[in-house]
């Protein structure tokens, strides 16, 4: 007879006490959760700054192709991992079965107080950055849009979370719901971009040239390790948040089969969005267009491409793509307050952090205290980063984009590969406990995530180290807090 893993506590002696989650989320939602977690700015402002550090279309596609398989291989061991422990704060609770409650602590410290944030912070400015280009002036001397006002850049930002923390406050089907609608249109938008030159290749009026996909730059990088290190940076980042349904587990209906079908699913998804679009983007523009466009590859490539039946068409285009990477990106921030205060409520619940925040709204049943929580770490992250620009020299001239997106990527790569590490650990510890499904191609495939990133995590370090050294000096000072709120929660109880 197999044996059920252990549930917590404190869900266990409260359940009649205190409103609990729901599980209201169907497959298709899941899915949803996925790639619209995923699916942000990265394929949109990513390929160009990839141009310039790779230079040639071949290493290009290896990374994509590469990094999406990476992530297959991931999302196979953490379909065992979600269908044997379906509750909510995923890899907090995966970490917490596999090595304990200190290392669950560091994850949720990392993913709850600087993580998230910093992806909602960069997604946020972005937004505002989107609309304020829209709407500014054109500068006479440059002919460019005048950039933003800064008060405005973060004044919007902060504006922008609260709306969104306010709708997941709502209810699960709330965000569900707009993660559903905005995931259609950013993924569509994105299979739309990808065939788009293609479809009018069979009519003639494409502007695709098989010349673009042999044409190269010098990069950046200049040793192979190092180019196809800076490659994965950025790949990464695009694919970052695959693993995005595991934490509302404990609201996905008939978790055993959905969840391994949503991560397998939208993954897959993912690598056939984003390997189309690259193509589409380096069939219509030459390697030194697509690094002279950098932020805005999506939209060079359609004016290029529609242009050719009128000017109006064009700018038409240019408007629709900017407002697609604006619903792309408010769905990211959507689901990143989805899913990441489910971990802070997994914290709160279990004991090792502030039980408020494993508090159920009565009437809306969602967490609510860990949804305005996060939120709000998320503006501090925005002022932070702003203010850290401003007085630090090294920072001065370097995107605030890129500062919260390299340190994410470098955070949530540690924690990833010790829970895919989890799978042998818990097969060891646990053989009893049922596992609904098991990892396809076990032990290869974790293995071959977990060297994957023993490769990458130090080239990657020697490559961004600011961010790198910020993502560790953050995982080390959560020991000591962990260990601090132990001590002292008994004499506040």
């Amino acid at each position: 007879m197999s044996v059920e893993p252990t549930t917590s506590k404190a869900s266990v002696t409260d359940s009649n006490a205190r409103p609990e989650l729901l599980r209201v989320l169907g497959l298709g939602i899941a899915i949803a959760m996925v790639v619209g977690n995923t699916i942000g700015s990265g394929i949109f402002r990513k390929p160009g700054t990839i141009a310039a550090d790779a230079g040639s279309f071949p290493l290009i596609m290896a990374g994509w192709i590469g990094g999406g398989l990476v992530c297959l291989a991931g999302a196979l061991c953490f379909a065992e991992l979600g269908a044997m422990l379906p509750r909510a704060g995923g890899m907090f609770v995966y970490l917490k079965e596999a090595y304990g409650r200190p290392v669950a602590f560091v994850f949720g410290w990392c993913e709850f107080f600087f993580g998230t944030p910093a992806s909602c912070g960069a997604l946020s400015i972005m937004i505002v950055e989107t609309f304020s280009r829209l709407a500014s002036p054109i500068d006479s001397a440059t002919g460019l849009p005048i950039p933003p006002n800064e008060l405005v850049l973060v004044g919007g930002s902060l504006l922008l979370l609260a709306f969104v923390a306010t709708i997941n406050v709502r209810g699960a089907l709330w965000g569900g719901s707009v993660q559903a609608i905005t995931t259609i249109i950013k993924a569509g938008s994105v299979a739309l971009i990808a065939l788009l030159p293609f479809l009018l290749f069979f009519i003639g009026r494409s502007e695709v040239q098989w010349s673009n996909f042999t044409s190269t730059v010098d990069p950046k990088q200049t040793t192979l390790p190092a180019q196809m290190a800076a490659i994965l940076l950025a790949v990464m980042w695009a694919y970052n948040g695959w693993e995005g349904v595991t934490p509302v587990a404990a609201e996905v209906r008939d978790p055993s089969r959905n969840i391994p079908r949503a991560l397998l699913g939208g993954v897959g998804i993912l690598i056939a969005l984003y390997v189309g679009a690259n193509l589409a983007y380096h069939g219509v523009l030459s390697m030194t267009e697509m690094v002279t466009a950098q932020g805005g590859t999506a939209q060079e490539m359609l004016t290029k491409q529609v242009g050719i039946f009128s000017p109006q068409t064009a700018n038409f285009a240019v408007a629709v793509i900017s407002g697609v990477i604006v619903i792309s990106a408010f769905g990211a921030i959507n689901s990143n307050l989805m899913h990441s205060p489910r971990v802070a409520y997994a914290m709160g619940r279990d004991g090792v952090f502030f039980e408020q925040l494993g508090h159920v709204h009565a009437r809306f049943r969602t967490p609510a205290i860990a949804i305005c929580t996060q939120a709000a770490m998320a503006a501090f992250m925005v002022v932070g980063a702003k203010v850290a620009k401003a007085n630090i020299a090294a920072l001065e001239k370097v995107d605030l984009f890129d500062i919260l997106t390299d340190y994410v990527i470098f955070s949530a790569s540690v924690f990833q590969v010790l829970t895919v590490i989890g799978v042998f650990l818990l097969r060891r510890k646990h053989p009893e406990w049922e596992r609904p499904y098991r990892v396809l191609g076990y032990p290869f495939t974790p293995l071959l995530f977990i060297g994957f990133y023993l490769w990458f995590l130090p080239t990657a370090y020697r490559l961004q180290s600011f961010s790198a050294h910020v993502a560790l000096i953050l995982i080390a000072a959560g020991i000591p807090a962990y260990f601090i709120y132990a001590k002292w929660k008994p004499r506040t109880a």
